[in-house]
């Protein structure tokens, strides 16, 4: 069962269009849970805002049996779609979130995903979870990349000028 869940979302990453979609802006708030437009949807959770242009977002996935971390992840429902915190987390710039992904549902309190990504132990983690944090960062790393390069392009701005 594991080693077909986890073919199946490799191959949604192999296959999948990582490029998200321009759309009408929503402006991005901290607790919203939000979708990628790329093929498939990549979910993720707003966790912090870092700064006015820069935000800690999570991943929440609903490939559930490949996040049996200890401790579980929190699980959140939204139109019976149950989602997971995945164990890491990525910088994404404001306009990236805005632009390029739609709000689904808003968690209000986010202690549980809070506590959660700061005690993960990652070194501790199955296999099949480590290699399916593995194909969801190559699903991140192009906005991760393009947010972290223009925060320090403002910021070396700001230095100079």
């Amino acid at each position: 069962m594991i080693a077909e869940l986890l073919k199946i979302y490799t191959e949604t990453v192999e296959k999948g269009d990582h490029t998200p979609v321009r759309i009408e802006p929503t402006p991005a708030e901290v607790g919203q849970v939000r979708a990628l437009t790329t093929l498939p949807e990549e979910r993720f959770l707003v966790l912090e805002e870092l700064d006015s242009d820069l935000f800690l977002v999570v991943p929440v996935s609903s490939y559930l049996q490949l996040l049996t971390t200890n401790p579980l992840p929190p699980l959140y429902e939204w139109r019976g779609l149950r989602l997971a915190v995945v164990p890491t987390w990525y910088h994404i710039r404001r306009e990236i979130i805005e632009n390029y992904s739609r709000k689904l549902f808003i968690i209000k309190d986010l202690t549980s995903a809070k506590n959660y990504i700061k005690n993960i132990q990652r070194q501790n983690l199955p296999w099949y979870t480590r290699k399916f944090l593995h194909l969801n960062a190559k699903r991140w790393a192009n906005l991760v990349l393009a947010s972290l390069l223009k925060d320090v392009e403002e910021r070396e701005e700001e230095i100079y000028i």
